[in-house]
């Protein structure tokens, strides 16, 4: 697996059918050497590391213009003429979206105003009632809950 500092000389897609035809995969590669790549893509078949023998359909690549890391190639072929099918950019953005970068998560901060702790007595406790409330006044109010 190559490094994610590894630079990048060519990016294309390659697509591949099982000897059977039971599936076909599509993927977007990189190559350090556009000629190697190619080669050992277009190689009559080749066998996966779970053992499965697929046989190459397709072989597209193109050069960078510099060496490039992952996902600017990625993005350079998003651009290129030679991938403007729907189906290729489509294949190409789920790749990009795969690899960019996702947002840290931010962590919030919860401010509490913090107010200097008083004694707690009995007259500061009726001081905090903003009404007065009488004995008649609960009564009522517990007379109405239960009817």
């Amino acid at each position: 697996m190559a490094k994610r500092d590894t630079l990048w000389t060519c990016v294309g897609i390659t697509k591949h059918e099982t000897p059977d035809g039971s599936k076909v995969v599509e993927k977007v590669r990189c190559g350090v050497d556009l000629t190697s790549r190619i080669k050992s893509a277009q190689s009559k078949s080749y066998v996966k590391s779970k053992g499965v023998k697929l046989i190459e359909k397709r072989t597209d690549f193109i050069s960078l213009p510099e060496p490039m890391l992952r996902l600017e190639a990625l993005k350079f072929a998003l651009s290129a003429p030679e991938f403007k099918d729907p189906s290729d950019q489509a294949l190409i953005q789920d790749q990009i979206d795969t690899r960019e970068p996702k947002a840290p998560r931010v962590k919030k901060e919860v401010k509490v105003k913090v107010t200097k702790k008083q004694a707690l007595s009995l007259d500061s406790i009726k001081s905090r009632s903003k009404r007065k409330v009488s004995a008649d006044d609960v009564l009522a109010a517990v007379d109405q809950t239960t009817e």
